[in-house]
């Protein structure tokens, strides 16, 4: 069974062939990073350049969310909403 690592925007990619096709686990290498601990994504190809190349637009898209979620901020008399 093959296996690689490489690192993506503060994540530890894990690849391994499985059968006909590749799947890859991310773990986060900082505390602030969505975590992906304990999911194993299956991909539909048998070409591991393509199976990184989807696991870094799986961190891209969780990393946008992240973002893209609004912080609560103290109105300005200083209270919490």
């Amino acid at each position: 069974m093959q296996q690689h690592h490489s690192q993506y925007r503060g994540y530890s990619i894990k690849t391994q062939r499985r059968d006909l096709c590749w799947t890859f686990t991310l773990q986060s290498t900082r505390p602030e990073l969505p975590n992906f601990q304990g999911q194993r994504f299956w991909t539909a190809t048998q070409c591991e350049r393509l199976a990184i190349a989807q696991a870094r637009q799986r961190v891209d898209r969780a990393l946008e969310i992240s973002l893209a979620t609004p912080l609560k901020e103290p109105d300005r008399w200083g209270s919490q909403p």
